[in-house]
């Protein structure tokens, strides 16, 4: 769970792989799956959630999430409005080690890291 830096919208990346995204009065805005159906090429993808970090830009227009699938750390960039912007995956190979991972936005923008 991570709030956007205004505290209006906070999202939630579920156990069961949804992105959930909410006002500051839990209204919900968007569910949806962390992967959308266009982008689902392997159905046998195993994630683990607990390892799942959320992390707004400074400006609050934009979000990242990152997750492990099979091994492999992917980042996720969203729009405020839960829109898929990029993705970017062979970022960390763990080999099947459990690895934790810390997520962070320059406040400029400019870097995840």
């Amino acid at each position: 769970m991570e709030w956007s830096p205004d505290y209006e919208i906070v999202v939630f990346v579920t156990r069961a792989n949804t992105i959930l995204i909410m006002t500051q009065d839990w209204d919900p805005i968007v569910e949806q799956p962390l992967i959308p159906n266009n982008l689902e090429l392997f159905s046998q993808t195993q994630f683990d959630s607990d390892a799942s970090r959320i992390s707004w830009r400074g400006d609050g227009q934009f979000f990242v999430v990152s997750s492990s699938e099979n091994g492999v750390t992917t980042f996720r960039t969203y729009e405020r409005s839960g829109k898929l912007h990029s993705r970017a995956e062979d970022v960390f190979k763990t080999s099947g080690m459990q690895q934790s991972h810390l997520l962070s936005w320059k406040p400029s923008g400019e870097l995840i890291a």
